[in-house]
């Protein structure tokens, strides 16, 4: 056993070099070039410190934490039988390692060059000739990290290249063959490949597991790797178990105090954060503050800084007071304790977030007062004319804009102007910022003549800086557009300004970013003015696309803009505890209208002949999920019968097939052929389902209605998931339907007017959904089947509600759920055989097959569906004709009207069949719209 030493950077330190050549020593030699003088020697391996926490600055609304090096002193085994020329190795690239950071540091980065390609022509020369083995792979990381060291990127994807062309095939038992991964994945990250990062960290992952046990702390490190790589690739809920895991291997090793907690924790809470969840990242930032109040005082700069941390998430949450009372404190306690320097930037940032949030709650005079304080601390510090006043002096000119004081704010930016104009001269283009604002000020104050002329020269600096075509260049023409609308010039070159300023956003932000809204407000505005009635017509059709799809969407984007977002969207609902389940009136409800559709469905569908009478349908097409069997047999069969070209998606296309031919022998004689096909559809897999959908959309043919009949109802089985990872319930009924309705939207639109008919279920009443935890594994509700069943129907009412909402008038898309009542189907096959035997014991109660899918053929051919949907949609709140199993419109249950519920489950639901979020709007743009799904094999 040897103990572990610094020589190495740490996995989660590659990305900030700054930080880590300023607090790592190196041991002092004299450079070499590391080469193997004997190719019959035996391999020489090197030591990477288990230990990774070390000191992690971050900018404006990060917290600065400083960990223990308590993991640093955990020891491993080499595994290696030559423990000398081990370390003779280690120490030759210990010291090459040590000689690349010392140049770097003194700023001789081509020397240090210089010796980084005389070690890599060296290994090159070991590599041609053969020599493919870990003390290979282990220079050629050593020369990757130098690089990065010297902050020379490109080399470093070829470099992995080889580093993963040799450990691909060495054997997980080779010796600190971990280590090399974790460097790897690590420089992975720092390239943004975030796949590779997975990919190796894991391996590391594994091989550790395999050698120490899955509870060592030995995996912090790697795991920690592994949380961020995912976090970063867009695996949140991957991400945060992760982190999880890693604290609670500290936890058990080191206690629930250990300050090595802190790295984790900080981790996880930014995470949590990121992905909008405030009321969950308070818990570790709440610890991380405990950890450092019980370890270092109450009174202790470290402290303060958690405090910010703590702030932040109670801002995000919308706890404006409690976040302003955080941050003084924070400020006060880094001030006494002399943490930091006065003049420190992260404390001045903390400063302006600060004023920032008091500006925001209307407490401007506090906020002006600190926006003062940094700017006569950096007038202090680094004098009157110090470049750095700029920022100073812009920030107190908002602040003073704020408070409608335009004089105040004219002169603050005038004189930072002065100050750029001595520093970079008056064509760079930074200068352009404080220009621009000037311009604004200026046209508050009716000064438009030289307000106009200061942005017309913004823009002749920006285009020459950036090109004509820059998002800087579009923001300096936006106010040239404000400014020449006041002054009324030529509406049709105001206009042409307008289109501009829309492509550049487009080129930017995508033909569907939010951005475009204004923009597109502006030029149907212009074009209103000049009666340009074709062209309006095109833009207002854009325009209330985009508004449909961000009409209910909160973007979460951190800290006070979070808190902006919503305390001016939002009432003081968003504060109330967390809705877990129905309430008891709601439940008694659901279950009152369960029995009564089930004791009197018969008496109140007496008047509906059966089968259902139909008009002919000779110009429809129509897809039918689950049509070998119940409901969707008859829907399919009488849907054909009518004349309309029927499609069956069905996982079993030899029964279809066999229906097919058994309904084309009976219908013989009575008219045409049936056109009715058959094409395979798996509902427990996405990837099915798109693959399906591609096969229809490439046809290029119209679809007219699509029925999500497909449904299952495992009562009392256990909790089963598919291939893709959820529960069957949820999958089949709601998510596969979901994904199938919107990868066929094109079609639809081509088909227009068309309809979506999902059969639902009036179980829905009884349902709850939980849009964090549908799949039902948290522990927050116990599973059963009926929870999985219930749950999943009311996911589908919700998400058919916010989908009707979201789909524009123009694309004539209907959308339906229906009931068909209390049936003896295929659903009936998974219940219980007591169950089953009482249904064969009141047939007068339960509809059959034929009976049954009235309402799917009423909501798929009655021509009052379209009218009715457009009344709905006109409504306020999103919501979608429900049909009873008596064909006639009713309300589905209470909690399917819950709007932020509907609005999380239609994102959530989004998420986890792997499209964007903006995915409809897109596909009803005609654009090409990747899922995650589909790319696999079946």
């Amino acid at each position: 056993m040897v103990s572990s030493i610094s020589l190495l950077p740490s996995a989660t330190l590659l990305t900030n070099w700054e930080n880590q050549l300023c607090s790592q020593s190196g041991l002092s030699s004299s450079w070499q070039c590391v080469c193997f003088r004997n190719q019959k020697r035996k391999p020489k391996l090197y030591l990477i410190p288990t230990r990774h926490f070390a000191s992690s600055e971050t900018t404006s609304k990060k917290l600065k934490i400083c960990a223990t090096s308590g993991v640093s002193q955990v020891q491993r085994s080499t595994h290696s039988k030559n423990v000398n020329g081990m370390k003779e190795f280690e120490m030759e690239l210990q010291e090459l390692f040590n000689e690349v950071k010392a140049m770097v540091k003194i700023g001789n980065e081509r020397d240090a060059m210089d010796l980084l390609r005389a070690n890599y022509v060296a290994v090159k020369e070991e590599i041609d000739s053969g020599l493919k083995g870990i003390e290979q792979a282990a220079v050629l990381d050593i020369i990757a990290l130098g690089y990065m060291a010297v902050g020379d990127l490109k080399p470093l994807p070829a470099l992995l290249d080889m580093i993963n062309k040799i450990v691909d095939k060495l054997k997980d038992s080779e010796p600190l063959l971990d280590s090399v991964l974790m460097h790897v994945g690590s420089m992975y990250s720092a390239l943004g490949m975030f796949e590779n990062a997975v990919l190796a960290h894991q391996r590391a992952v594994s091989i550790l597991e395999n050698r120490y046990g899955e509870c060592n702390t030995l995996l912090v490190t790697p795991l920690l790797g592994l949380a961020k790589s995912f976090g970063s690739y867009g695996k949140a809920t991957k991400s945060i178990g992760l982190y999880e895991r890693t604290v609670t291997i500290l936890e058990r090793d080191r206690g629930s105090e250990s300050e090595d907690l802190v790295v984790p924790l900080f981790s996880l809470g930014k995470l949590l954060l990121k992905e909008g969840k405030a009321h969950e990242a308070e818990i570790p930032f709440t610890r991380i503050l405990n950890i450092y109040k019980k370890t270092y005082g109450e009174k202790d700069g470290r402290v303060g800084m958690a405090l910010c941390s703590l702030a932040n998430a109670k801002c995000t949450k919308g706890d404006a007071d409690e976040a302003v009372d955080l941050y003084k404190n924070a400020l006060r306690i880094i001030k006494d304790s002399n943490y930091m320097a006065v003049d420190n930037a992260i404390l001045e940032n903390m400063r302006i977030d600060l004023a920032e949030l008091l500006h925001f709650v209307g407490r401007g005079n506090e906020g002006r007062e600190l926006l003062e304080e940094c700017l006569l601390i950096n007038e202090r510090y680094r004098g009157k004319n110090h470049p750095s006043m700029a920022t100073h002096l812009i920030n107190l000119a908002a602040s003073y804009s704020r408070s409608k004081n335009y004089v105040e704010a004219e002169r603050l930016l005038r004189t930072c102007l002065e100050i750029m104009e001595k520093s970079v001269g008056s064509e760079d283009q930074s200068i352009t910022f404080p220009m621009l604002n000037l311009a604004v000020t200026l046209s508050q104050l009716n000064r438009d003549e030289e307000a106009e002329q200061i942005a017309l020269n913004v823009l002749r600096i920006r285009e020459n800086a950036f090109g004509k075509d820059s998002l800087p260049v579009g923001e300096a023409l936006d106010c040239l557009v404000s400014i020449q609308a006041r002054l009324g010039r030529d509406n049709g070159e105001v206009l042409g300004l307008l289109k501009r300023v829309l492509m550049i956003q487009e080129k930017e932000f995508g033909s569907s970013g939010e951005e475009l809204v204004i923009t597109l407000q502006k030029i149907v505005h212009f074009l209103e003015k000049l009666e340009m009635k074709d062209e309006k017509f095109k833009f207002r059709r854009r325009l209330a696309l985009l508004r449909e799809r961000y009409k209910q969407t909160a973007c979460v984007r951190g800290g006070v803009t979070d808190l902006r977002k919503k305390m001016s969207s939002e009432t003081a609902s968003s504060r109330r505890k967390k809705k877990e389940g129905l309430g008891w009136i709601e439940w008694m409800r659901g279950w009152v209208c369960i029995f009564h559709e089930f004791l009197f469905q018969r008496f109140m569908a007496s008047h509906l002949p059966n089968p259902f009478p139909l008009p002919p349908l000779n110009h429809l097409t129509c897809i039918v999920t689950g049509s070998t069997s119940g409901i969707g047999t008859q829907t399919a069969r009488q849907l054909a019968e009518a004349g309309a070209h029927v499609v069956m998606a069905v996982r079993n296309t030899k029964a279809a097939h066999e229906l097919i031919q058994q309904w084309q022998n009976e219908w013989s004689g009575k008219g045409l052929p049936l056109n009715i096909e058959a094409m395979e559809l798996d509902l427990l897999s996405l990837d099915s389902v798109v693959k399906f959908s591609n096969l229809w959309n490439s046809r290029l043919a119209p679809l007219h209605v699509l029925i999500n009949n497909a449904g299952i109802f495992a009562m009392g089985e256990e909790q089963k998931f598919s291939k893709d990872g959820y529960e069957h319930h949820l999958q089949v009924n709601h998510l596969a339907s979901s994904l199938l309705s919107l990868l066929l939207v094109p079609s639809l639109i081509q088909g227009s007017p068309s309809r979506i008919i999902n059969v639902n279920s009036v179980m829905h009443y009884v349902g709850f959904v939980d849009p964090d935890d549908m799949n039902v594994v948290s522990g927050r509700r116990k599973y059963t089947s009926l929870v999985g069943y219930t749950s999943s129907k009311l996911a589908q009412v919700m998400f058919s509600n916010v989908l009707l909402k979201r789909l524009p008038l123009e694309t004539g898309i209907s959308v339906v759920c229906l009931s068909p009542g209390m049936v003896l189907t295929n659903v009936a096959r998974d219940l219980p055989r007591y169950v089953q035997i009482l249904y064969a014991l009141i047939p007068y109660f339960i509809f059959s097959p034929q009976e049954g899918c009235r309402s799917s053929l009423f909501s798929a051919t009655d021509p009052q569906i379209p009218e009715h949907c457009e009344k709905l949609k006109a409504g306020d709140k999103p919501i979608c004709p429900f049909i009873s199993q008596e064909c006639k419109h009713t309300k589905s249950s209470e909690e399917a009207h819950n709007v932020e519920t509907a609005n999380t489950v239609w994102e959530k639901t989004i998420e986890l069949i792997g499209l964007p979020l903006d995915a409809l709007e897109r596909l009803i743009e005609g654009e090409e719209v990747q899922c995650r799904y589909g790319t696999h094999q079946e």
